[in-house]
């Protein structure tokens, strides 16, 4: 009885071990996945580069996978805000187009241009119905406002300048012509009246190019004719223009009270002095600077042998007060000084006595104020230069 040889096991699907080489059959698996098949090669001897890469790969696959699920659902989110912002938008524009259609918009745009050139017939018609358009806030309620319904465009500077005036002039002429028309129907009656309206018109237009008006006022202060003044004249003229004009030539000066109900007196830097003296600084030693006097003293009447002499004294004033103002401007402020009047006389302004100090501030405090030696003074700037010259 012959032995019985043991039984070899079966070969394991796709196992090429104990097959020679014709029996080696191409090897066939099935891959479930990516993952799947990068264990099964895994387990070949040899494919560890193979399998790194394979590995490498894959994780690049479902990095992708990833980045692109986001980047889908940022732009459905970002499609869903536009629409949002559209919708938005177009509710706005509908919200202000119902606004506009029961709104107080009493004239639509060109409207009112176009109704005037049907019945205008000359160029000059048409003219005026531009320059009404041009100056017509059609936003405005008339019943409220009627000269901001007429000339709200004009008064915000729409409109070109060069237009305004000339619309000024030829309403200055036809206003004239009017004038001459009354008089010539009505009489020496109308004739008074068409001189004060006249007067009226040119005044308006023109009254703050006039000199006549900036020499009646300097003479009423005492400015003209020019006469050698002292300190406490000069003192004086400097209160009452900057008091109750407005006028700050070389301090900011107000009357008020403190507080408990006493009189206070403020004094403070003069901003019109410190720009006056920036601008002196860069044209000082010119042509313009001296032209500039000159033409001040040829409207002030001064005679023609006389003006050289003033125009060199003018400009040298002009220069020591520009670097002394300057000076000022550029030093460091300590701080505010309350004195009483007397005090102030005595140390800012040796020159001037306290009665003269008195006797100013009396011309232009409220008849409810009662200003004495002891009334408080608020000094912004103690002098006038940080050497201690006077305050005046």
């Amino acid at each position: 009885m012959e032995a019985l040889e043991p039984r070899q096991p079966e070969p394991e699907p796709g196992d090429d071990s104990g097959r020679g080489d014709g029996d080696r059959q191409p090897r066939v698996a099935v891959l479930g996945s990516l993952s799947s098949s990068l264990d099964l090669e895994g387990d070949e001897d040899g494919a560890g580069p193979e399998r790194a890469r394979e590995c490498r790969f894959g994780r690049v696959g479902r990095r992708s996978h990833t980045v692109l699920t986001g980047l889908r659902k940022a732009a459905g989110l970002c499609g869903i805000l536009v629409c949002a912002a559209l919708m938005i938008k177009f509710l706005a524009i509908a919200n202000k187009t119902m606004a506009a259609r029961h709104g107080h918009v009493f004239v639509r745009k060109n409207q009112l241009l176009s109704t005037l050139r049907t019945v205008c017939d000359s160029p000059a018609c048409q003219q005026y119905s531009w320059e009404l358009q041009s100056s017509l806030d059609i936003n405005c309620n008339p019943c409220h406002s009627l000269y901001g319904f007429v000339c709200g465009r004009w008064r915000r500077g729409n409109t070109v300048p060069s237009m305004r005036k000339a619309s000024e002039a030829r309403l200055m002429r036809e206003v004239l012509r009017s004038l001459l028309t009354v008089n010539a129907s009505h009489g020496e009656t109308a004739t008074t009246t068409a001189d004060k309206v006249a007067a009226l018109v040119h005044s308006c237009l023109h009254g703050r190019r006039e000199t006549a008006e900036l020499a009646a006022f300097l003479r009423a202060r005492g400015i003209l004719p020019y006469r050698q003044r002292s300190p406490a004249d000069l003192l004086a003229i400097l209160v009452d223009l900057s008091a109750n004009w407005g006028i700050h030539l070389w301090f900011e000066l107000h009357m008020g009270s403190w507080s408990n109900g006493t009189p206070a007196v403020y004094i403070g830097r003069s901003k019109a002095l410190a720009e006056w003296a920036t601008m002196v600084k860069k044209i000082r030693k010119t042509r313009a600077h001296r032209r500039s006097i000159l033409n001040t003293l040829k409207i002030f009447g001064l005679p023609l042998d006389q003006q050289p002499e003033a125009v060199g004294r003018v400009s040298s004033v002009d220069m020591l007060i520009s670097a002394a103002s300057v000076t000022i401007n550029s030093t460091a402020n300590t701080g505010p000084l309350v004195i009483s009047v007397e005090t102030m006389a005595v140390l800012l302004t040796p020159s001037i006595p306290v009665r003269a100090w008195l006797d100013a501030l009396c011309s232009v405090q409220p008849p409810e104020m009662n200003t004495t030696r002891g009334t408080m003074v608020h000094i912004e700037s103690p002098s006038c230069s940080p050497g201690g010259e006077p305050l005046v």
